[in-house]
């Protein structure tokens, strides 16, 4: 297991570089996240709703919509976060990877037990899979000034 990377930033504020395995584990606490992608030569990034399962991203979508169109086959990136702007704090994790389509019939059984329900009414529903090839993210915390030395040593 890597050891987080972690820096001062001044006398109250760390950044923390988080392991695979902590985004992992962050990827796993969410339902809304946001898809990077590029179409027609222009940036696009959307909000959607998403399962996490296995070390992929599950999102539905309106089988044939632009949306479901434009990210098929293709490489995206994919954003989830939480922040408390009271202390100035939270945490990103982005994911890049290869978003495939999911027949009707691998979709109805993988995707059965999983809150992964539509908020529109499409006629048809679709199933992308982001196969995640790297993930990576940052937490930026405050901390008593007593425990920032702690925290830098514990990180090596």
């Amino acid at each position: 297991m890597s050891t987080p990377s972690i820096r001062q930033l001044d006398d109250v504020t760390i950044l923390e570089e988080l392991t695979p395995l902590e985004c992992q584990r962050l990827l796993a606490t969410q339902s809304i996240g946001r898809v990077g992608f590029v179409h027609s030569g222009s940036v696009f990034v959307l909000p959607v709703q998403y399962s996490y399962c296995c070390g992929d991203v599950l999102v539905r979508t309106a089988d044939g919509s632009a949306f479901d169109r434009a990210i098929r086959d293709s490489e995206v990136v994919f954003e989830i976060d939480a922040v408390d702007p009271g202390y100035h704090a939270g945490w990103s994790v982005m994911a890049r990877g290869i978003a495939e389509g999911i027949d009707e019939a691998t979709a109805s059984s993988m995707l059965a037990g999983m809150p992964l329900r539509p908020w529109g009414l499409a006629e048809r529903p679709g199933w992308v899979c982001i196969r995640i090839a790297e993930a990576t993210g940052r937490r930026i915390l405050h901390v008593p000034h007593r425990f920032v030395g702690e925290m830098l040593r514990a990180s090596g």
